[in-house]
C-alpha cells in the first residue's frame, strides 16, 4: 500500500508512518521517487500546501492514502457540532480536503486516493509519551486547556520529557520520535484509547480504507 504522510516536520512524518503501518499491519511505501516539497513547517505551513500536496499525490503518484497529522496546540480537540468545531484543526483540514476535491478532475485508470487527518493534542510528543506517563492523555489535555493551561508551556515540557531538551536538533527529534513510535506500534490500541479523537479517528479511517488486496 502506498501511503503519503504530511506533518509539521520530517521527524513527525517518520514517526507517523510507523504508527500508520501498525494500524494497517503492514509496511507501507512512500510514493517512489517523489520527494516532499520544501516549505515552511508548522500548522500554517501545512495548511498552505495541503491543496498542492493532494493534487500532486493524485495526479502524479499512485498513492492509496494521504495522511495529514497536525498538533492541536491551543485549539479545541473536538469532532462535535458546537462552536468549537469551527476552530478545530480536524474540521478545518477536512473542509480543506473537501474544497480541494471540487477542483480535481478524475484521472482515468487512477485508483481512488483516500485522505485522513489526525490531531495530536497538544503535540505529537504527547502521543510519544503514551504508555510511559499515564497523566498524558487527550482527555487530560482537554480538561487542562479548558482550565487555562498554556499550550506552549505544556509542549515544551513534553519535548523535554521525550528528547531531553525542548529544542532538539532534527536528528535528535527523528531518532527519539521513531524509537517511541516503534514502542507504541507494539500496542497501538493503547494509543487509540488514550487519544480517541485525534488518533482514534485516524486509526478508524485507515482501517476502513485499507486496500483489501
Amino acid at each position: 500500500m502506498i501511503v503519503d504522510v504530511l506533518s509539521e516536520s520530517s521527524a513527525d512524518e517518520a514517526a507517523i508512518r510507523i504508527l500508520v503501518d501498525a494500524v494497517l499491519q503492514l509496511e507501507s511505501q512512500a510514493p517512489p521517487g517523489f520527494p516532499r516539497m520544501e516549505f515552511r513547517r508548522g500548522f500554517r505551513g501545512v495548511l498552505k500546501v495541503i491543496p498542492a500536496v493532494l493534487k500532486r499525490a493524485y495526479y502524479h503518484t499512485d498513492a492509496d492514502l494521504l495522511v495529514v497529522v497536525l498538533d492541536s496546540n491551543g485549539t479545541p480537540v473536538t469532532e462535535g457540532t458546537s462552536g468549537e468545531k469551527r476552530e478545530s484543526r480536524l474540521y478545518r483540514i477536512r473542509q480543506l480536503f473537501d474544497e480541494t476535491w471540487k477542483h480535481i478532475k478524475k484521472r482515468n485508470g487512477r485508483r481512488p486516493l483516500q485522505t485522513t487527518v489526525g490531531l495530536a493534542a497538544p503535540a505529537l510528543e504527547a502521543w510519544l509519551r503514551c504508555g510511559i506517563d499515564d497523566r498524558v492523555t487527550e482527555a487530560a489535555w482537554i480538561r487542562d486547556l479548558k482550565a487555562g493551561a498554556s499550550a506552549p508551556r505544556r509542549i515544551r515540557e513534553l519535548k523535554q520529557a521525550v528528547y531531553g531538551t525542548d529544542k532538539p536538533s532534527l536528528d535528535q527529534e527523528t531518532s527519539r520520535a521513531t524509537e517511541e513510535a516503534r514502542r507504541l506500534a507494539e500496542d497501538i490500541g493503547a494509543l487509540e484509547r488514550s487519544f480517541p479523537i485525534g488518533f482514534g479517528s485516524l486509526a478508524r479511517d485507515v482501517r476502513a480504507r485499507k486496500d483489501p488486496t
